[in-house]
């Protein structure tokens, strides 16, 4: 059986209340969620799940989430700041959402096929794209300019860039 793609749905960002609930920040784009069950957290090239027992949508745009064997407040707390991942099909986006977080997720090769890391978020800055990678413990910004990108494969998503001389070693 394939496994479902996975995409970056957000941060944990802070407990809420006694009961070990997390306030989650989605990543732009991201409007809600449809009946998700389990959400995932990434370990090495692995995705480890976290099941759901309660989830909702706030005023603001963020989720209130309630996993199983999350009882407290001292036990939420390590979770905050870290990333956490969703089946691709149970995100629901924003009408005007433009399309690069569709990116999101898919690991980045260099133009020789080399895995550099996976897209954690793309930023515009002024019009042109950067990829957000992470490469050896430190963020990496990656452009995206058209003339760059070399392949884009959805089936397996990955994405192929010819990446500028010298920027991985900065």
């Amino acid at each position: 059986m394939a496994e479902d793609a996975k995409i970056l749905l957000g941060a944990f960002i802070k407990p809420v209340g006694l009961l070990g609930e997390i306030r989650l920040a989605p990543e732009q784009g991201i409007r809600g969620l449809i009946r998700p069950e389990v959400l995932y957290q990434l370990r090495g090239d692995r995705y480890f799940p976290w099941f759901l027992r309660s989830w909702k949508a706030l005023e603001d745009g963020h989720f209130l989430i309630q996993l199983e064997e999350v009882d407290s407040p001292e036990q939420a707390k390590p979770l905050c700041g870290q990333p956490v991942w969703v089946d691709e099909n149970q995100v629901e986006y924003d009408q005007e959402s433009d399309g690069r977080t569709d990116l999101i997720g898919y690991r980045l090769r260099d133009q020789d096929g080399r895995e550099v890391g996976v897209i954690r978020d793309i930023l515009d800055n002024s019009g042109q794209w950067l990829a957000v990678v992470d490469v050896e413990k430190r963020e990496v910004l990656i452009p995206l300019a058209e003339e760059n990108i070399l392949g884009v494969q959805d089936q397996e998503r990955f994405l192929v860039v010819d990446i500028p001389s010298g920027l991985l070693d900065l």
